[in-house]
């Protein structure tokens, strides 16, 4: 940090997305332990770090604890676990689309701050989802009314590389929104994998995006839920005892390959019901079919789980008792499961994909997904003491943090200079 001379008064740090939506998986995961380490960060670099969220256009300051303590509706939740077992798998999605395109709408921040007033060469950070919500359009009025400079966290351009991993409206708003490369000054991103293929994208759709300043940063692995108890949900201890389980976190989404490992523990299951698999991850997009595949298998609550609504603590309780991790994604712009699994100190069985090398080096067991027998051999390898000499040394969040804001004022200085 000596070397970084010259500071913004403010960073504001936008987490709209993650505010509304009360969400705590992937994007939203990140989000909520930056906002949790700000106090630590403003003292280390001087600098001040408020998160903003989109009222009505414009930016308003909340506090941490506005953020932390938001969490989804219980009554929509509680609706939506039932209607997930009740209802046909796409009745189920189209009540749920329903439900996302209005929610919005009704949604009124409990905060009642002013618009935020900006300084000139103020940084507006944006580490939440950045192509809804408007966030875009408002960082555009903010530029030209204060002259601050705009960084963005991009977590992967999957949506660009991959459309069909998504329905229509993401890609095109993907695109949208970050084809408009003349708004954000520079880039922050979580692997030198994304780095790669940031760099390459068509210079014509995305005007001078090679000579953008970038920085890499790590995410960081250790889970402690706010209020840490022993009150885990009792049904897993009933499926983890005496039990040699998988597990499979992220959400349902076609790139996750959760297809593919069913198909492989199907294999397995012919011969041996000795090992169990657990999915956990919200109900996402494109995974109809899969849903109605796990509910209708014959092995499912037997061998065969899955939990689309845990809590940190339940999740906690899953990683310190499973036997191994599987990451099986055709392609990812970094992979918290993988480094979660690596801190608490088990197994992993992962796609053979850069990302996944970059990330765990040489921690897990690789499969490739071009064969599925190549999975099951991985499946019947694994042993515990695998890892127990292992010298990985993963990333805490209090480190992700400090690099985070680290990153973002060597940009500034880089920008500064010019």
């Amino acid at each position: 940090m000596g070397d970084v001379l010259k500071r913004p008064k403010s960073i504001f740090i936008d987490c709209t997305a993650t505010y509304y939506t009360g969400l705590n998986t992937g994007i939203q995961r990140v989000v909520r332990n930056i906002i949790a380490r700000i106090d630590n960060l403003e003292q280390a670099y001087g600098v001040k770090c408020v998160p903003v969220i989109l009222k009505e256009g414009q930016f308003i300051a909340i506090s941490k604890e506005d953020l932390l303590n938001k969490k989804p509706n219980q009554t929509v939740l509680k609706v939506k676990v039932l209607l997930s077992k009740l209802l046909p798998s796409k009745l189920y999605f189209f009540a749920k689309n329903l439900y996302g395109k209005f929610f919005l709408i009704f949604a009124k921040p409990s905060v009642g701050s002013a618009p935020i007033t900006a300084q000139k060469d103020d940084i507006i950070l944006a580490i939440d989802v950045f192509w809804e919500l408007g966030v875009i359009d408002a960082i555009k009025s903010y530029k030209q009314k204060y002259e601050v400079m705009f960084f963005l966290l991009v977590y992967d351009i999957i949506p660009l590389m991959f459309p069909q991993y998504y329905r229509d409206q993401t890609p095109k708003k993907f695109k949208k929104y970050f084809s408009q490369t003349d708004i954000y000054d520079a880039i922050i991103t979580t692997s030198k994998a994304n780095v790669n293929q940031i760099k390459s994208l068509n210079e014509k759709e995305f005007p001078n995006i090679s000579k953008k300043p970038i920085a890499v940063f790590g995410l960081g692995s250790d889970m402690k839920p706010l209020n840490q108890t022993n009150n885990y949900n009792e049904l897993l201890d009933s499926i983890v005892k005496d039990s040699k389980v998988f597990l499979m976190v992220g959400t349902l989404e076609p790139r996750k390959n959760h297809d593919f490992v069913l198909s492989a523990f199907e294999k397995i299951w012919e011969k041996d019901l000795s090992k169990k698999l657990i999915i956990v991850g919200r109900i996402g997009w494109l995974c109809e079919n899969t849903l109605k595949r796990i509910k209708s298998s014959k092995h499912y609550n037997k061998n065969l789980f899955m939990f689309n609504f845990l809590n940190d603590e339940d999740l906690s309780y899953l990683y310190k008792n499973t036997t191994c991790v599987i990451a099986a994604s055709s392609i990812e712009g970094f992979g918290l499961p993988l480094v979660e699994a690596i801190f608490y100190n088990v197994p992993v069985i992962a796609s053979d994909i850069d990302v996944f090398r970059e990330i765990g080096d040489t921690y897990p067991t690789y499969f490739s997904l071009s064969s599925i027998d190549s999975l099951i051999d991985a499946i019947y390898k694994i042993k515990p003491e695998m890892v127990k000499n292992h010298t990985a040394t993963p990333t805490t969040w209090d480190d992700s943090a400090n690099q985070l804001i680290n990153k973002t004022l060597i940009l500034y200085n880089e920008l500064k200079d010019k």
